[in-house]
C-alpha cells in the first residue's frame, strides 16, 4: 500500500503545459490506479458505508460511498453529479476525464500558427491541438428533474455555463 501511495504522489499528472501533464489521460490513469490500489488494500474486507463531507472543499456537502469494492463522491449541489467512482479491481476511476477549455497560451500559439502559412508538423503527431476545446461537463449520472415544464431545479455552477 505504501509503495502505491508513493506512487500515486507523482507530479507528472498534476501539472499543466502545452506538451502535456495533466492534458494526458495515461497520465492521470496511472495516479488513479496506484490510489485504487491503496484505497482497496485500506478497504479490505469493509462493508458498504456512506458518508457526508465537504470532499472537494468546495463549501458544499458531498455524499461519499465506499466498500471493498469501490469508492463513489455524489455531489448533491451538482444534481446529484457522480464525481468520482473507481472499481478497485479494475484500477479506474470512471469519472476521470477532463474538460478542456481555452487557455492563455493557446492565442499566442494561434497567433505563431497564423504567421507561418504551412507546417512542417502535421496535428496528430504530439501537440494537441490549441484551436480546439471541448465544452462537456465531466459529471455523469446527472438527473434533471423539473416541474410543468419551469425553470431547472438546483445551483448552476460554472459547469452549467459549458453545456
Amino acid at each position: 500500500m505504501r509503495r502505491a501511495i508513493g506512487r500515486a504522489q507523482c507530479n507528472d499528472a498534476s501539472w499543466h503545459g502545452v506538451f502535456g501533464g495533466l492534458y494526458l489521460p495515461h497520465l492521470r490513469e496511472a495516479v488513479w490506479l496506484n490510489l485504487a490500489h491503496a484505497e482497496r488494500e485500506l478497504r479490505r474486507d469493509e462493508k458498504l458505508t456512506a458518508q457526508v463531507l465537504d470532499f472537494d472543499a468546495d463549501g458544499s456537502d458531498e455524499v461519499w460511498v465506499h466498500s471493498a469494492h469501490f469508492s463513489a463522491v455524489v455531489a448533491p449541489t451538482r444534481g446529484g453529479a457522480v464525481v468520482e467512482y473507481t472499481i478497485f479491481e479494475a484500477g479506474v476511476n470512471y469519472a476521470d476525464v477532463l474538460t478542456r477549455r481555452r487557455e492563455a497560451y493557446h492565442d499566442e500559439a494561434l497567433a505563431q500558427a497564423a504567421q507561418k502559412a504551412t507546417t512542417d508538423i502535421p496535428h496528430d503527431q504530439g501537440m494537441a491541438s490549441t484551436s480546439e476545446t471541448v465544452s462537456a461537463s465531466s459529471d455523469f449520472f446527472i438527473v434533471e428533474f423539473r416541474t410543468g415544464g419551469g425553470p431547472r431545479i438546483g445551483r448552476r455552477g460554472p459547469r452549467d455555463e459549458m453545456l
